[in-house]
């Protein structure tokens, strides 16, 4: 929790956080995720957003964004476009951005049912790695 509120500190009004988050799979576990989700929900960031994406050696892995400003699922299809107009991707458009952020209900419920984050005095994520 403290390292993510001195991110928060440093971090201008522009700024933008972005973090993986460990695996978000059902067969190989999501509680390192949810934690991270948790401790990240409770830092001093109003914007916070968690996503997966597939990873072949990996499997569905998370990420985070964190923010006091932007969110990335109030870009319009067309901002992406734009963002993106000169960068050669296979694996990131516009209809993907919003595909990113769609969990599965068994890992949004786990997220709004944890009580526990991680914090200087007690790492539980330790536990988990």
């Amino acid at each position: 929790l403290e390292f993510y509120n001195d991110v928060y500190s440093l971090l201008d009004e522009e700024g933008i956080m972005a973090t993986q988050a460990t695996q978000a799979d059902w067969a190989l576990d999501a509680d390192g995720y949810v934690i991270i989700a948790k401790t990240l929900r409770q830092s001093r960031f109003p914007i916070v957003r968690m996503y997966t994406q597939y990873i072949p050696s990996f499997g569905q892995w998370g990420f985070a964004l964190a923010s006091r400003r932007y969110d990335p699922l109030r870009m319009c299809k067309e901002d992406i476009k734009d963002v993106i107009a000169d960068v050669k991707t296979n694996t990131y458009n516009e209809e993907i951005h919003f595909a990113l952020f769609a969990l599965p209900p068994w890992l949004v419920q786990d997220m709004e049912n944890t009580q526990v984050i991680n914090t200087i005095d007690k790492p539980v994520i330790i536990k988990e790695y």
